[in-house]
């Protein structure tokens, strides 16, 4: 089906406009954001095995592989989660270890349900 979706900003100056895509709906299995980074991302694999080396295993499994995101962007990490008490432990307990082995200063923890 073909569709088409509207691109619009609350900047000023930015101008609306609709771009033409081809939609559809796909289940896939969740995998290990390991393996994911593996493939969609492989410059941030060494800060990976750092967390994973420096972390329980369970607690890596728990609230590191089940990331639903984890991007760099300049000196700051963004992390995806999808649940709000896995925000706050990775907050509480994990974000120093994140960011020192990403060599990162900023963060950034969201929760998408």
């Amino acid at each position: 089906m073909k569709r088409r979706i509207l691109i619009s900003s609350l900047e000023p100056g930015c101008q609306e406009f609709f771009l033409d895509c081809n939609c559809s709906l796909e289940r896939v299995e969740f995998t290990p954001l390991e393996d994911r980074i593996k493939n969609e991302e492989p410059t941030l694999l060494n800060g990976i095995l750092k967390i994973k080396a420096s972390m329980d295993k369970n607690d890596f499994e728990k609230y590191i592989s089940s990331l639903i995101s984890l991007k760099k962007h300049g000196d700051t990490m963004f992390l995806t989660t999808r649940n709000a008490m896995y925000k706050s432990i990775i907050e509480l307990k994990f974000i120093k270890l994140i960011t020192e082995s990403f060599g990162v200063s900023g963060y950034r923890v969201i929760v998408q349900p």
